[in-house]
């Protein structure tokens, strides 16, 4: 009898997997879940706290690190390299505490990336970015998004969490920045 279901194993493979997924999203999502409140309630403890968000298709990385060596005379805090999204920066920022605590009130920059429509936007719900930078929007990322209106809706989702005394930053020599820029800024540009 074993010797029958051997020769299926692997044809069953992607079934056990999907199972297995399954029955793990609960708990993923419930871990997710307690994460973005944590560091949503870490960040209700600095209402004062300067954070500056940063997207794009390119350039989040260098100009995050541009600004950061701009601003080193300042209290800075950065994102490190590889961390740019929702579950990275909450935790990130989670693990910032003692820093946050030691510098007083430091200003964040955070590099901010997304793999579906709504990640920006609950990213910006931890953070709540008062500064949002958008340093280009390409056809990179499209297969991700489906269609450019969606890539744009979606690096849109920064500028729409900018309070209204916000400043929002955006390539000026691009037609499509200009244009997220003129759909989801409700702060100057």
């Amino acid at each position: 009898n074993d010797q029958f279901f051997l020769p299926l194993l692997p044809l069953l493979q992607p079934l056990l997997f999907a199972l297995s997924w399954l029955l793990w999203l609960p708990v993923d999502t419930a871990v997710k879940q307690r994460i973005l409140a944590h560091a949503r309630g870490l960040r209700a403890q600095y209402p004062d706290l300067i954070v500056i968000g940063i997207t794009g298709s390119v350039g989040k990385t260098t100009t995050k690190e541009l600004l950061a060596h701009i601003l080193r005379d300042r209290k800075v805090i950065a994102t490190p390299a590889h961390v740019n999204s929702e579950i990275g920066v909450a935790q990130w920022f989670l693990s910032s505490a003692s820093e946050l605590r030691l510098m007083g009130n430091p200003m964040l920059i955070v590099e901010m990336g997304a793999y579906r429509k709504g990640e920006l936007a609950l990213l910006c719900s931890v953070v709540q970015p008062a500064l949002g930078i958008l340093t280009f929007v390409g056809d990179q990322h499209l297969a991700l998004f489906g269609s450019p209106q969606a890539l744009m809706e979606t690096k849109g989702e920064l500028l729409d969490a900018l309070p209204s005394n916000g400043r929002a930053f955006v390539n000026g020599d691009s037609d499509i920045c200009r244009a997220v820029a003129l759909q989801h800024c409700h702060c100057p540009v």
